[in-house]
């Protein structure tokens, strides 16, 4: 798993797993959403890129944070690098990858 330096928030999009965020160059990037984490109180968004090429899945850790009362979901990058290692340990305690079974 790795982190990109996609930062902006962006508004949920209107279907119900995907999200649409920009990055620092100003691209729109589409992402699937995997799933959420909840670590140490706060949840955390996995997210794939929905246009990738070849058979590995990149996977995006961002905070996620609902802000109800504005109806919107704000995605954020997680910069310490402690509590980003506690986020994947937490993903990959949750995700089954099609490796593992034989």
């Amino acid at each position: 798993m790795s982190t990109q330096p996609f930062c902006e928030s962006a508004p949920e999009d209107d279907s119900d797993d995907l999200v649409t965020l920009v990055d620092d160059d100003d691209n729109e990037v589409t992402f699937q959403i995997l799933g959420l984490v909840e670590v140490d109180g706060a949840e955390f968004a996995l997210l794939t890129p929905v246009s990738t090429e070849g058979d590995q899945m990149d996977i995006y850790i961002f905070h996620y944070d609902v802000d109800e009362e504005a109806e919107t979901v704000t995605y954020g990058s997680v910069d310490d690098p402690e509590l980003f290692e506690r986020v994947v340990a937490r993903a990959e305690e949750l995700i089954t990858f099609g490796d593992d079974e034989e």
